[in-house]
């Protein structure tokens, strides 16, 4: 059940906008092109391990092909960074996914995110749904950027960002999630 307007509920008013950060990097060999007739095994997306450690906030993408089993995730969706950098754990990053679906039952681990703009050509909704109760730490070779096509044959990368209230919102979903809800007065 979610939170009522007035009870402690964030309401729509952390709802805000989010922006896209463009980049531009050399291009890369893989393919992510469909598979070959007859082949049933998943489609493995290759990712390549960014450069830098993402800030709170920043939405990439995250492949959760491999080593996850349902009902966990396991395939390549958006995410929003949660964690700052930790000493000595600069190949691990807090993420929680995104989804482009609406629940069916809104929670108070769900966070509405509404986009400024839409990521890229494979997820082009303005709304995206934070799934805060999904909260994993995963490797930086998990993420990657959006691809945005090509400029004088370099590849054309993006992210996306949350503002801070919209990630001080997605926070707040974290911590009902973990069942521990009393403790948003703190944020």
């Amino acid at each position: 059940m979610g939170r009522e307007e007035g009870k402690g509920g964030r309401g729509d008013d952390l709802s805000c906008q989010s922006q896209l950060t463009t980049s531009r990097y050399c291009s890369r060999n893989g393919s992510n092109g469909p598979l070959p007739a007859g082949r049933r095994t998943p489609k493995t997306f290759q990712t390549m391990s960014l450069m830098y450690y993402p800030r709170p906030g920043e939405i990439l993408l995250c492949n959760y092909d491999t080593g996850f089993v349902a009902p966990e995730m396991t395939k390549l969706r958006p995410v929003v960074v949660v964690s700052p950098r930790l000493r000595k754990r600069g190949e691990l990053v807090g993420v929680v996914p995104l989804s482009t679906t609406e629940p069916d039952q809104l929670e108070d681990h769900h966070c509405r995110i509404e986009m400024a703009k839409p990521l890229s050509q494979n997820y082009p909704s303005l709304i995206m749904w934070a799934k805060c109760d999904m909260l994993a730490t995963v490797a930086r070779s998990r993420l990657d950027r959006f691809k945005a096509g090509r400029v004088d044959g370099s590849r054309i990368y993006v992210s996306g960002h949350l503002d801070i209230d919209q990630l001080k919102a997605v926070r707040a979903s974290i911590l009902y999630g973990l069942g521990l809800g009393s403790l948003t007065i703190h944020l």
